[in-house]
Order: C-alpha cells, then sequence, then structure tokens
C-alpha cells in the first residue's frame, strides 16, 4: 500500500491532484490508514497510471479519460463471465472426446452454435480446446488414440464451418500443409480455419505432404503465403531443406511455420514462426497480409 504522496509520484501528477479526482469522478484509495491517511493499493495506481497515460497520448480530458476506464472494466467484466461460461462447456466436450462419446460431443457443440455465432465457437471452444488436447497428450495424461480422435472431431467439425465462409478473391492466396512425415495437422487446421474466417483462400494440403508438385501448385495458383505445421518431425536439416528448396525456387512466397517443433528452429530469412496465440495471429495478419489497412 502507498500513501498519497508516493502514489502521487508513481502516477505523474500531484496530491492535490488525486484529490479533485477522488472528489469530482469517485477515484477513491482502496482504504485508509488508521490515522485516516489514503492508502493506494497497486491496482489503485495502475489505474490512475492509465488515466494519465490516456490524458497525455490521446490529448482528452480526465473526464473523457475515466468514461473510457469504466467503459474497459465494464467490457473486461463480461469477458471474464463469458469465460468461464465457455469454459463450462469446453469441460464437458473435452471429457466427452476423450471418452469416445460423438454424439455427446456432437450434442454440446450443436448447442454451441444455437447460442453464440462461428467466430465465437472458434476462438472460445474449437481453439482453446485444440490447444488442450494437444498439451494433453504431450504431456502423457491422455493416449493416442484419445488424441486422434478429438482431433479427428474437430477437424470434421472444422471442415463443416469453411464450407460456408466466403472468401474475398482480392486477398493473397494461401497454401497449408504438413511437410512429408509430420501427421499432425490440427493446429495447421486451427490456423487455416482463422484465415478462411478473414475472406483468405486456404488451399488445405493437410498432414504428409512432399515437395513434388508443390512448385507447379505455387506459380499456377499465385500463392503468396505458405503455412506449414510442424510438431513431432525431427531434424533441422530435413526441415530447413525442404523450406529452402521451395524458398529459393518462389523467393516472394513468405512461409509461416508453428508448431511445438517450428518454435525450437533457429531465426531464419526464409520463414517467420508464430505462436500458437490468436493475438499473435491477428498481429502478423494486420501487419503481413493487410499491412495497406
Amino acid at each position: 500500500m502507498y500513501n498519497i504522496r508516493i502514489a502521487s509520484e508513481k502516477v505523474g501528477v500531484t496530491p492535490v491532484t488525486l484529490r479533485a479526482w477522488e472528489r469530482r469522478y469517485g477515484l477513491l484509495p482502496s482504504s485508509r490508514s488508521e490515522g485516516g491517511h489514503r492508502m493506494y493499493s497497486k491496482d489503485d495506481i495502475n489505474k490512475l497510471i492509465w488515466l494519465k497515460k490516456k490524458m497525455d497520448q490521446e490529448g482528452i480530458s480526465i473526464s473523457r479519460a475515466v468514461e473510457l476506464l469504466s467503459d474497459k472494466e465494464e467490457k473486461e467484466s463480461v469477458e471474464y463471465v463469458m469465460k468461464q461460461k465457455y469454459q463450462e462447456i469446453i469441460d464437458p466436450l473435452f471429457d466427452a472426446l476423450i471418452s469416445f462419446n460423438l454424439d455427446k460431443a456432437h450434442s454440446i457443440v450443436d448447442y454451441s452454435f444455437s447460442l453464440y455465432h462461428f467466430e465465437r465457437v472458434f476462438e472460445t471452444l474449437f481453439y482453446p480446446l485444440a490447444i488442450r488436447v494437444g498439451d494433453e497428450w504431450a504431456k502423457g495424461n491422455i493416449t493416442v488414440a484419445q488424441e486422434h480422435f478429438a482431433s479427428q472431431f474437430l477437424l470434421q467439425r472444422c471442415y463443416k464451418i469453411m464450407d460456408i465462409l466466403p472468401i474475398q478473391p482480392q486477398l493473397p492466396k494461401v497454401v497449408a500443409l504438413c511437410p512429408e512425415g509430420e501427421h499432425h495437422h490440427l493446429g495447421l487446421m486451427m490456423f487455416t480455419l482463422f484465415l478462411r474466417k478473414n475472406g483468405l483462400c486456404v488451399l488445405y494440403l493437410g498432414p504428409n505432404t512432399p515437395e513434388e508438385g508443390l512448385d507447379e501448385l505455387f506459380e499456377e495458383q499465385q500463392i503468396q503465403f505458405v503455412c506449414m505445421s510442424i510438431t513431432s518431425v525431427t531434424g533441422d536439416e530435413e526441415i530447413m531443406s525442404f523450406i529452402k528448396n521451395l524458398k529459393d525456387k518462389h523467393s516472394s512466397i513468405q512461409f509461416i511455420l508453428g508448431g511445438q517443433r517450428a518454435q525450437q528452429l533457429e531465426k531464419s530469412d526464409y520463414y517467420k514462426v508464430l505462436d500458437h496465440k490468436l493475438e499473435t495471429w491477428e498481429q502478423w495478419f494486420k501487419e503481413d497480409v493487410m499491412p495497406d489497412k
């Protein structure tokens, strides 16, 4: 806890200003000392710093900044409640899948689609469930059979969603594949669905894709991005050879890598590695796919 002098120094305003904000906008400290002195918590100070930055960066008044803070806190509160509700769906769906209960799994997903738009279902159900399935398999908490069953279920549902998503022909064309020997492609499907919901045409080649025939495909379809999932394939030389051979022939194509194994590769000008966070995908899409927007 911090007294008003220290709090004002951290926020970058005077104690008089803090008192005025308290009177006018209800920005009260969390508590007071036994002697009645204001005591600010870390959360109190973080909120005040957020307000000060908004005022400085956007040139707005304190009253407007307080309105924005209120909107932000309300949104975060709603998102927290919704996240808890989604978790109430994720847990039984995961349990149904690892129990090989196909009817129950379909019922849960159908119920989710009756409540939420498909983007919400993707972002808050399919995507976190895919991450959970992969993590539980990697930790040895579920069997290969359970992982395959859950993955195939999600893949089939994703295929159905992609069939109804419109394509914006002016956007870049993408190829999605796993290199030869790589059979885990659930993460690749999640990324493909992310691209498809953003209007991109994605040619999904799936797992265990050999190099043969890709040159012709890239040329004929004028491919601009190649997305690859590398999870279990070992051998940096084989991976790099696969990518380098294609990149040397198609220098304008950007190669995007994901998957646990991809995270371990050394940095290279031949490709860009993305983690599994939606925020990372959205940032990449904004900067590399739609830089002029």
